[in-house]
């Protein structure tokens, strides 16, 4: 792993994914254009089960697969040790099939059902926090059993 040593580099990047990481995704959420965004939280399954180096190696496999599939204009960080959250620039709900199919590609490159995902969008959550929305999403989706719950 390509480890910098600039100081501000490593505060807001995690060590492990090279991802951002929760510094990093404060300071991005808050001078993002909310209202034309989504954001999307990743929960990885079966956390507590799982061995820590083996949680880092999926965590490693995932954020190269999400590097891959989203744009360089949308912000992918890992915010806990089995959550991902990613700030998607420029995306409204007419576009949710977008998201949609990018999940579906991420899920097929992946453990089946290993993420559950709760997705949020600026235009439709009606001034509440979008990071919150996406958030509520995800535990809605987890109650439920399903890969991902969107608010719509």
């Amino acid at each position: 792993m390509f480890k910098p040593k600039d100081a501000i580099y490593r505060k807001v990047h995690d060590k492990n994914t090279g991802l951002y990481n929760d510094a990093g995704f404060y300071i991005l959420y808050r001078d993002a254009d909310l209202e034309h965004s989504a954001v999307l939280v990743m929960e990885l399954q079966d956390f507590a089960n799982i061995p820590d180096k083996t949680v880092e190696k999926i965590m490693r496999h995932l954020g190269g697969v999400l590097q891959k599939e989203f744009r360089s204009i949308d912000s992918i960080c890992r915010i806990r040790d089995d959550r991902i959250a990613i700030i998607m620039a420029r995306m409204s709900h007419d576009l949710k099939e977008v998201v949609e199919q990018k999940i579906e590609r991420i899920s097929s490159k992946i453990v089946p059902d290993s993420v559950t995902v709760g997705v949020a969008f600026g235009d439709v959550v009606n001034g509440k926090d979008l990071f919150d929305s996406a958030q509520h999403a995800l535990e809605k989706a987890k109650k439920e059993y399903m890969r991902m719950y969107m608010v719509v």
